[in-house]
Parts: C-alpha cells; sequence; structure tokens
C-alpha cells in the first residue's frame, strides 16, 4: 500500500491452533523489494524467534553483517520470548547459539552458564544435541578440563548416528580431537588430525589454518602466527554459527580465542 510517499505491508500470520497474526511493516521510500524482504524478515522473527536470531548470527559470523549488537539483540529478545508454549528444541538451539556469541563477545562465564542451560532443556533433538556437546567440549578445553573435553568429544560422535548430520562434522570433530592432543602438549598428534580433518573437508579453513599453524610451531619459527596468511580454498563453505570450533580458532596452549575468517566468497 502507498502511503503519502512511502509503502506500507500489512500481513497476516496464520498457525494452526492459534489466533491470527496482523503485523505491519512500512519504509519512507518507495523500494518494494526491500519492504517485502524487511516484512519476510520479520515475519520469521515473530513466527520464531530461534531462526531469525540463527539468521543473524550466520550474517554476522560470515561477515556479511560487521556490527555485533543487533544480533546480541535478536538472540536476547528470542529468549524473553514467553517459552512455556513454545518448542524446547528452539530454547535449547537459541542457547547454544547464545553461547558461541558469548564467546566471542570473551565472556567464557556466560557461555559457560548458556551451554549448562542448554544441556538441561533434556527435550531438545540429536541434532541441537550434539552441536552443544561439541561446544561443550570446546569450552573444557578452553577451561583446561582436557578429561572432560575427551570424553565430550566421544559423546558428541554417538550422539552424531543418531541425527541429522552437521555439515562438515567430520572435519569438526578431528579438529577438536586436534585441539585437545595440542593442549596435552602432544604437537604430533595435534597435526596428524588436523591434516585428518583438512582431508575430510578441503574446503574447512580452519583445518587448513590449524595445520599450518601447527606446522609454523614444530618449525621453531619465531614470530606469532597469522591465520590470516592462509589462504583461502576456491570452494570454501561459510562457518557454522552453531559450533564454536568453525566461528572461533583456539590456541589451546595460551587459552586464547579469536574469530575465524570468513570467506571473502559471501555471494
Amino acid at each position: 500500500l502507498q502511503i503519502n510517499n512511502g509503502l506500507k505491508m500489512e500481513v497476516i500470520i496464520t498457525q494452526e491452533g492459534r489466533i491470527f497474526r496482523p503485523l505491519q511493516f512500512s519504509r519512507p521510500d518507495t523500494d518494494a523489494v526491500a519492504l517485502i524482504r524487511s516484512s519476510a524478515i520479520g515475519s520469521i522473527s515473530a513466527i520464531s524467534p530461534y531462526r531469525y536470531a540463527l539468521y543473524r548470527m550466520h550474517e554476522y559470523v560470515n561477515s556479511i553483517e560487521n556490527d555485533r549488537a543487533p544480533v546480541r539483540a535478536a538472540i536476547d529478545e528470542a529468549l524473553a520470548v514467553n517459552w512455556t508454549t513454545s518448542s524446547p528444541v528452539e530454547r535449547s538451539a537459541l542457547f547454544n547459539i547464545s553461547a558461541v556469541l558469548s564467546l566471542l563477545d570473551g565472556d567464557v562465564a556466560r557461555a559457560q552458564r548458556e551451554i549448562e542451560t542448554t544441556k538441561s532443556i533434556i527435550e531438545s533433538t540429536h541434532s541441537v544435541i550434539t552441536g552443544f556437546i561439541m561446544n561443550d567440549a570446546f569450552i573444557n578445553i578452553l577451561s583446561g578440563n582436557l578429561e572432560e573435553a575427551r570424553a565430550n568429544t566421544e559423546r558428541a560422535l554417538v550422539s552424531s548416528g543418531r541425527a541429522i548430520p552437521i555439515r562438515g562434522f567430520g572435519a569438526y570433530l578431528q579438529i577438536q580431537r586436534g585441539l585437545l592432543a595440542w593442549a596435552e602438549g602432544n604437537l604430533k598428534d595435534a597435526l596428524s588430525m588436523m591434516r585428518a580433518a583438512q582431508a575430510a573437508d578441503p574446503s574447512n579453513r580452519n583445518a587448513r589454518i590449524y595445520v599450518a599453524w601447527l606446522q609454523h610451531l614444530m618449525s621453531g619459527a619465531t614470530g606469532r602466527f597469522d591465520p590470516l596468511s592462509v589462504p583461502e580454498h576456491p570452494a570454501r563453505v561459510t562457518v557454522v554459527p552453531q559450533l564454536m570450533s568453525s566461528a572461533l580458532l583456539l590456541d589451546p596452549r595460551t587459552r586464547e580465542i579469536s574469530r575465524a575468517p570468513a570467506s571473502m566468497n559471501r555471494h
């Protein structure tokens, strides 16, 4: 609808067993395509807060969006929904991506609390369970709890057999094992596992970075290793926002974390 010099779009959401939900979206100009896009995103945020939050998280970790604040706002708003009438699967998945963002914020304590909350929602699905167990193992390595990290990594492997496969799971499992060996000071085994991760998925840039990083350390080279010095794979897949081992790089000896480089091929 044209209103003065702008446009307005009226949307009615219908869901089985629920009353109709009228929504309105507007723009101060006549860019109808932009209005339809924002209306679609706004409607999804009303129907499925988790999927909207995941969309914002995906845009951020893949460097399509550079501002972290709207991502945190989307996640926090979704967590504020009355989940007593909504899906516990979505709620557990939401806490999981919130924990990933918390680590990107440098708030390890919050990430640990959110993973614990996710684990307490027992109605979740195996694909979500596999993801947050992998993330629990990542935090275990970051915290120096290596025995628990090993146990959680193997639990993730068992859980993955009952789930819809996480994209690139085999490579990320090997990365997790490589980080554990690295944390224990066994650089030779760590390198072998990172190479196995790279063989499992040559487009996994994190695996290729860790291989180059470990080779740098084992060569006795001086100076700090630069992850951006590792060239991209031409067919590199996007960062998986639900997995810490995808969205983050970890130096298990110093326990420093940094954001994993996103693909420059954004289209």
